[in-house]
Order: C-alpha cells, then structure tokens, then sequence
C-alpha cells in the first residue's frame, strides 16, 4: 500500500541506508521497479515502496524523482510553522536538521520535539529501535536523549517487546 506524500515520509525515507542509496540510484537513472542494483530483490522492492509516493515513471520502466510531488511538499511545508515557531525552532535547530542544543523551557523543548518528530517519522509509523536511532542520529549525535525526550512528549511510543517504536499521529 502506497502512502501519501508528506515531508515526514520522504525524510524518513531518505535518511536510510539502503533507501538513500536507492534515491541515489534513482537520480543517476540506473533504478527501475524491478531492481536497484547493489540492493538484493527483497531489499529493492522495500526500498522503493518507501519512496514510490516521491517516485514516478515515465515510460513505465525509468523511475525518476516526482520533481512536481516534492514542490507541493516543500509549499505545504512553509505553510506549517507561524513565525513564533520558527524562530524557536531556528534557535535549537540548524538548518540542516541538527539540534543545536536541547531547549530547557518545556514549551520550547515541545515544540523543538514535534517539529523534528514531523520531519523524520510517518505518521503511527512503526519502527525498530536501530530505525528510530539511525533517524535521530542525523539529527544529534545523543540520540539516545532525543529518543527518551521523544518518548516522554507522546511523541514516540515504545512498544511492550522493548525494541520497537511507533511515532504518533502528527500529519
């Protein structure tokens, strides 16, 4: 089953090992539906249906960016934050995504959470442990903190098995 578009899924996309590198094999054109090389068949197959809804084919065999999806996105994007937000949000976080420093203020802290929580986690998506620290990882190299702060703002829940997560609803 194909996802909708949203900004959260493409980052949770891309951030990936294996679905960067297929990205990376889309943009030289040497992916297609059937396979990415370097990737096994499985590996292809699981990567691609996380990035079909950014995906599209042409002539039913290329696979390329969906050029038109990713600027809706990027306009839906700029239409979520109020200017207090932003500034917040630039205050704790760069503009590549890294947390510059954890915001003490509870409120503040919140807002920091949800924002990134937003952008690398699918809504009620569910996850294994090494999948939400390979995410937070790109986001602070104490992802272990980000993870408990995550999880004590409802915006992460872990699972009763103990190694696996799911996000909440944000969309």
């Amino acid at each position: 089953m194909t996802k909708r578009p949203s900004w959260q899924g493409f980052i949770a996309a891309v951030i990936g090992e294996e679905s960067s590198f297929a990205l990376a094999q889309v943009i030289l054109g040497q992916a297609r539906w059937d396979s990415i090389p370097g990737l096994s068949q499985k590996k292809s197959a699981k990567t691609l249906e996380l990035l079909r809804p950014y995906l599209h084919s042409p002539d039913g065999k290329e696979i390329r960016i969906d050029r038109e999806t990713l600027r809706e996105l990027l306009k839906s994007a700029d239409k979520d934050n109020s200017r207090g937000d932003s500034a917040i949000i630039s205050k704790f976080v760069s503009n590549d995504l890294r947390l510059k420093k954890f915001p003490s203020r509870p409120t503040e802290r919140y807002l920091v959470l949800e924002f990134l929580a937003k952008r690398l986690f699918s809504p009620k998506e569910d996850l294994h442990e090494s999948q939400v620290n390979e995410r937070l990882k790109v986001v602070t190299d104490d992802f272990a903190t980000l993870r408990r702060y995550l999880i004590d703002a409802n915006l992460l829940t872990r699972q009763a098995d103990g190694g696996s997560y799911r996000s909440a609803d944000l969309a």
